[in-house]
């Protein structure tokens, strides 16, 4: 799957949540917060139509939940980890085309918790900056041959000033 192309939004994106979160639900049996981030969590905003799960268990499980997401098919990815988010990926191959899910493992209310969470909902709540980074999205998509340094880099400073406004 071609990652950094920028894609239209679906409107199938919140059921595909949706099916995620009963299958990571039954997996973890409801001992996690479960929310739907990303692009594809905020209606209409485009982007690489990777579907993003967050996962929040209590800090001292997070090793243990990781290993129990392995053993069922979700990819730990260490190098896009980092201490306070646990990072995995699974494919999906349907219609003749795949499907890529990225699950976001961390603390309960963790600082990535409630950027994550905030970012989204300030994106929600406000179109015009939604059209904004919807723009970035773009940008970085055409510029960054493939590379996820460009693409992340052209953002940042961005990312991190809606983070700012929405922690503080």
């Amino acid at each position: 799957m071609e990652k950094y192309i920028f894609r239209p939004y679906d409107p199938r994106f919140p059921l595909f949540f949706q099916q995620e979160k009963e299958k990571i639900g039954s997996i973890l049996a409801d001992h996690s917060l479960i929310e739907h981030i990303g692009s594809t969590a905020v209606p209409g905003l485009g982007g690489k139509g990777i579907v993003d799960v967050l996962v929040a268990v209590e800090k001292e499980n997070l090793q243990e939940t990781s290993l129990i997401l392995q053993k069922e098919g979700y990819l730990h990815v260490e190098e896009d980890s980092i201490p306070e988010r646990l990072f995995h990926q699974i494919d999906y191959q349907e219609d003749g085309g795949e499907r890529r899910v990225h699950v976001h493992l961390v603390p309960i209310n963790s600082r990535e918790w409630k950027e994550k969470i905030g970012f989204r909902d300030y994106l929600r709540k406000n179109p015009q900056e939604m059209k904004k980074y919807e723009e970035l999205k773009k940008e970085g998509a055409s510029i960054c041959q493939g590379s996820k340094e460009i693409y992340g880099s052209h953002k940042k400073s961005w990312i991190d000033e809606i983070n700012k406004r929405v922690t503080d």
